[in-house]
């Protein structure tokens, strides 16, 4: 990061930026151009781990570009407030590796996480992680956050 300044380090902070963000913008590896993907997103902390999960249908060319290299990059950002030609913001980015989530039980827990973050409630949700809808976890690493008022 260049502008050292800015840069925030204290785990806790930089999960609360993370919590903040309404979308996770994941860049995957496409042979000529790299491919951003907006998605909807939950998340947990185990062990000081960041662990994302996203779902997803079950085709497709995003699915293909995992499929292909499961090594990923991911963006999450929050302006707060715009002054002048800036603004107050923050964001945070880091690599990933994107692992398939099978079985029900870890389905329904991705789920949970994902309707919870997005502020959902939904009393059904074992007829979710039954849905053929691809579930996948994430596992965050080389994180960088930044802050600017």
């Amino acid at each position: 990061m260049r502008r050292k300044d800015l840069e925030v380090t204290d785990f806790n902070e930089i999960v609360n930026f993370i919590d903040s963000s309404k979308v996770v913008r994941l860049g995957l590896k496409d042979d000529d151009y790299a491919y951003v993907v907006p998605l909807a997103f939950g998340y947990e902390v185990v062990n000081n781990k960041i662990i994302l999960y996203i779902h997803s249908a079950s085709e497709g060319h995003k699915i293909d570009l995992i499929n292909r290299n499961s090594n990923i990059f991911v963006e999450f950002d929050n302006i707060t407030r715009f002054y002048g030609i800036t603004c107050e913001y923050n964001s945070v980015m880091a690599h990933g590796h994107v692992e398939l989530v099978e079985g029900i039980e870890d389905k329904t827990h991705a789920y949970k996480l994902m309707l919870k973050h997005c502020k959902l409630e939904y009393n059904e949700i074992n007829k979710i992680a039954e849905c053929p809808a691809i579930v996948y976890k994430i596992i965050l690493s080389d994180i960088t956050a930044k802050y600017h008022e």
